[in-house]
């Protein structure tokens, strides 16, 4: 369970720095993809009782919630599409703008879910040995040196 959060964690961050770096949104789109998959085996592999139930339920919930997997498909196919077929000028720059909205939306919900899963987890951490987990603590700002494929 370590490994799959702090797996999921590295790919929220990569997706963060890129997006603030202005990266290829194929780079973005493919951390929060891998984010997004990470999550759904970490929530799979919480034994019970790590998380108290309504925690549990309220996170299972949002990973569920289909504008959330709509919007991961979505940019999963708008990559392959604006790869794969020549748009018009005006319309690739359309296309271009709807990609970088939904990232950001993406990366802000993956944020809003590594803080919420550090938070329960640590408070099931006790004792001297226990290494805390870490959330993210920052927002995704959209840099203005945008690339795109």
């Amino acid at each position: 369970m370590d490994s799959r959060y702090h797996t999921y964690r590295r790919h929220v961050l990569q997706a963060r720095a890129a997006f603030i770096h202005g990266a290829f949104l194929d780079q973005i789109a493919d951390h929060l993809l891998q984010a997004g998959r990470e999550l759904a085996f970490l929530l799979a592999e919480i034994p019970p009782g790590v998380l108290r139930e309504k925690q549990e339920e309220m996170l299972i919930d949002r990973v569920k919630d289909p504008s959330l997997q709509d919007a991961l498909e979505l940019l999963a196919l708008s990559s392959t599409l604006t790869n794969s077929y020549s748009l018009s000028r005006r319309e690739d720059e359309e296309v271009k703008q709807r990609r970088w909205q939904r990232a950001a939306w993406l990366l802000e919900q993956m944020d809003v879910y590594l803080e919420e899963l550090a938070g329960a987890m640590n408070e099931q951490c006790t004792g001297p040995e226990a290494v805390p987990f870490k959330g993210s603590a920052s927002s995704v700002q959209q840099g203005s040196g945008q690339r795109d494929v």
